[in-house]
């Protein structure tokens, strides 16, 4: 149940080895290269780690698929134990990654890269053999390009290759250069082609297939469908969705002589749920506060909290059975038995659960953004691990458009789990507010102006935005926890979605925000999305009070893998106690290194633990390493949780 807004005082989100994927539907996912530690030869940086005895050198010799801003190991990868990292220099200048051919249409021949955080433009480069000699055909000197349409190739060859590199602007006005991204190529179809096998649409909706033949567009193609009460399509390929249902388009051309077929899936049904679903934490109809009816008023709660739940492509192709169905629970097996011992645990599910648009195995991307949506079935898993809530506001808020977020809603209510950050209705209650063991515990979950979600607002209306997304300003923050702590919270906990992806350090936008948060009243900070784990502060405010922030707690279960680190999280542990006074007071902050492994004993994704007292005795050869790079990332202002 989704509580609407209470009246005030009411109690009311191989850098270099790479190879294109083939998605489970027949459509062409190509893949990209991604800034990682590694060495240039793959071959050698294997040896190496044969060397060490490893079990797999995981960043080097994996193929991996970068999805927009997602990287993830393809499905011929070989089965990893122990996960590997070589460290190994990179250039200063961040190579472009997640390069791709996005379209050979009429209108040309589309390169994309993904941008770099901190550079200044690029220099496109053509070939027509991939070990021939590169030309220089485009520079681009603003860092938000990110695509060349290339119209001037010889449409005589019949392969065509590309590369690009990007620079920073020197002091003196001299120019440093990165090392060039992979080569990608685009090759002639020698025959017709379908830009999909099967399109996923939710009713009311339209989107576009393309036939492509040679270096463009089928000149004389013919659409028709074999069920217009389910779906239509015009001439020029727009597929207007109609009503639920399947059907069949078919494609003819005269002058090629064929014709070819593409599915059309409307309002496709969600997954049921593998088991019965239950929770230790309802919602009152009344008051809106979640709370375990079962529990004793102790006044002491222990809350565990975690980051960014992911669920890309590979998770998903993984996670497939024999019957159709998806199950993910074997990635949250290691870590159930510990976050059952809170008394609250919640984190940041950023993934879309909407069935009746594309999953990220049927279309890694949408319009060159990658599209994080998911069977509801992780839900299961997220269940499973032992959590009570999620927060939501993220940068795929928007991957599946205004009715996946009406959907992904519908689905977290279905698996009854807490949830705030993401609304479908203006009056929807915009806090999530739980009585754990007596204290009234509050949670906001806000989206930086400084990060945003991939550009895919920029053409929604501003009242949707403002309804169903939740960007940070100081001002709704104020108002938030002003109606927070008239609805009885005691203790505020504020989870941002911030910072530079692939990038430890905090940045001076999160300093900002952080210091504002804690200035308006939030009791403990919590931040997502950089896909690593980034330093724990303390923040002092103008009224003397103390404020935690852990700014970012990593991706705590992901295939992400673009560089050392991405693997690293943490469980942030506290304990809240009541005073004689009747005040609330953090008794304990601690934090748990995990480590998201690729496949441990059968399991795939798992996410474990690296202290053998709290994963039940699982010891593997990197695990002091990782946990000391994780101590080392987080820094010695708050200590890690040990038993004893």
């Amino acid at each position: 149940m989704r509580r609407k807004k209470w009246a005030p005082g009411a109690i009311c989100a191989l850098g270099m080895v790479l190879a294109m994927l083939c998605t489970a539907n027949g459509e062409e996912a190509e893949t990209g290269t991604a800034q990682i530690n590694i060495t240039e030869n793959a071959e050698t940086a294997a040896q190496e780690t044969a060397v060490e005895g490893a079990a797999a050198q995981e960043d080097a010799a994996e193929e991996i698929a970068v999805q927009d801003d997602i990287v993830e190991e393809t499905d011929t990868q070989a089965d990893i134990v122990e996960e590997t990292e070589t460290e190994a220099e990179v250039s200063e200048v961040e190579v472009p990654y997640g390069t791709k051919i996005s379209s050979i249409s009429d209108d040309g021949i589309e390169f994309y890269w993904k941008k770099p955080e901190n550079v200044n433009g690029y220099e496109v480069f053509r070939c027509y053999a991939e070990d021939g000699e590169y030309e220089l055909i485009a520079e681009y000197n603003k860092k938000s390009i990110a695509t060349h349409l290339d119209t001037t190739f010889d449409v005589n060859q019949r392969e065509i290759w590309y590369k690009v590199r990007s620079y920073v602007e020197n002091e003196d006005g001299t120019r440093s250069y990165s090392e060039f991204s992979a080569a990608k190529a685009a090759s002639y179809r020698e025959a017709m082609k379908l830009q999909r096998e099967t399109t996923y649409m939710p009713s009311g909706t339209t989107r576009t297939i393309q036939a492509y033949y040679g270096w463009g567009n089928v000149s004389d193609a013919v659409w028709s469908s074999d069920d217009e009460e389910v779906a239509v399509i015009s001439d020029e390929g727009v597929i207007t969705a109609i009503a639920k249902g399947t059907c069949t388009l078919t494609c003819a051309s005269e002058s090629l002589q064929t014709s070819l077929t593409s599915k059309v899936v409307v309002d496709r049904d969600a997954e049921e749920p593998l088991t019965e679903i239950t929770s230790r934490y309802t919602q009152s109809e009344e008051t809106g506060i979640w709370k375990n009816t079962d529990a004793k008023e102790t006044q002491d709660a222990v809350i565990m909290m975690v980051g960014d739940m992911m669920c890309t492509g590979k998770q998903v192709r993984l996670a497939a059975t024999d019957d159709g169905a998806y199950n993910f629970n074997d990635s949250y097996e290691y870590v159930a038995d510990l976050i059952s011992q809170s008394d609250f645990a919640i984190g940041n599910l950023e993934t879309m659960l909407s069935s009746s648009w594309p999953y990220m195995n049927n279309e890694a991307y949408i319009d060159n953004k990658a599209n994080c949506n998911a069977p509801s079935t992780y839900l299961d898993a997220v269940k499973s691990g032992g959590f009570d809530a999620v927060v939501m506001s993220n940068n795929h808020n928007c991957d599946a458009g205004e009715n996946g977020i009406v959907e992904t809603l519908e689905q977290v209510d279905r698996y009854q789990l807490g949830h705030t950050g993401l609304y479908e209705d203006e009056d929807d209650c915009r806090y999530l507010l739980a009585d754990v063991n007596g204290i009234k515990v509050g949670y906001l979950s806000y989206m930086s102006i400084h990060t945003g979600f991939n550009g895919k607002d920029e053409d929604w209306e501003q009242e949707t935005i403002d309804t169903m997304l939740n960007y940070y300003s100081e001002e709704k923050a104020r108002a938030d926890i002003a109606e927070l702590r008239a609805a009885g919270a005691e203790y505020i906990i504020v989870y941002m979605h911030w910072g530079v992806k692939n990038n430890r350090s905090v940045n001076e936008n999160q300093i900002e925000e952080a210091q504002e948060l804690a200035e308006l009243g939030a009791d403990y900070i919590v931040g997502s999305h950089p896909h690593l784990l980034q330093e724990y502060d303390e923040l002092e405010t103008s009224d003397g009070r103390t404020v935690p922030c852990f700014y970012s707690l990593g991706d705590f279960q992901s295939s992400i893998l673009q560089m050392a680190g991405n693997r690293d999280s943490v469980i942030l542990r506290i304990r809240l106690t009541r005073n004689e006074d009747g005040t609330i007071s953090l008794a304990e902050n601690n934090y748990i290194p995990c480590y998201n492994y690729t496949e441990y004993d059968g399991h795939n994704y798992p996410v474990i633990p690296l202290n053998t007292d709290l994963n039940g005795g699982i010891e593997t050869k990197k695990m002091n390493k990782f946990r000391k790079r994780i101590a080392e990332t987080v820094g010695d202002k708050i200590e890690e949780y040990t038993v004893g």
